[in-house]
């Protein structure tokens, strides 16, 4: 006797009932380690430049605009 063989479809269709489906944006994602180090490394090296005192009084500018919201 034969064995049917049940067509599961394409491709794409078996691949996410095999659990690989598209994750939502902002679900499950995080910061690499190295972007996050990268970032700090960045942050250090402008706050030891003549440019912090200018990006410091911006964002407290900004802190306060958003705050008066």
């Amino acid at each position: 006797m034969r064995k049917e063989h049940h067509h599961r479809g394409p491709v794409h269709l078996r691949r996410r009932a095999a659990g690989h489906h598209r994750r939502r944006p902002g679900q499950g994602r995080y910061v690499r380690v190295g972007s996050a180090l990268a970032c700090t490394l960045f942050g250090f090296t402008l706050a030891a430049t003549g440019l912090a005192p200018t990006i410091n009084s911006g964002l407290a500018s900004l802190a306060g605009l958003i705050s008066s919201l």
